[in-house]
């Protein structure tokens, strides 16, 4: 399976997209849960499952690893969300 440059250009938007709405609440690139409220953890849980959704969709992710073009493209706009312990980062898995 390739990316058409369309179906490349459609993802790219999709994860600006997304990146702009984490980037609404999440000044500083990251959010600890327990400084929080209940309603802006759920709102949190939500975008971050959208964005884990959108990586992982149909062997998206797979594809980007195994093509380093398509990597170097997309990795600038879509930066996977690295979540560990009550915290979350947003990090490039593709460099």
């Amino acid at each position: 399976m390739q990316l058409s440059f369309q179906r490349l250009r459609q993802l790219k938007l999709k994860a600006a997209q997304i990146n702009r709405k984490l980037a609404s609440f999440n000044q500083n690139k990251h959010v600890r849960f327990n400084k929080i409220s209940k309603r802006r953890y759920r709102f949190d849980n939500f975008l971050i499952d959208k964005k884990i959704d959108f990586l992982t969709q149909g062997g998206i992710a797979d594809e980007i690893r195994q093509r380093g073009n398509v990597a170097e493209a997309v990795s600038v706009d879509t930066q996977p969300l690295v979540l560990t312990d009550f915290h979350i980062t947003k990090r490039s898995q593709f460099h």
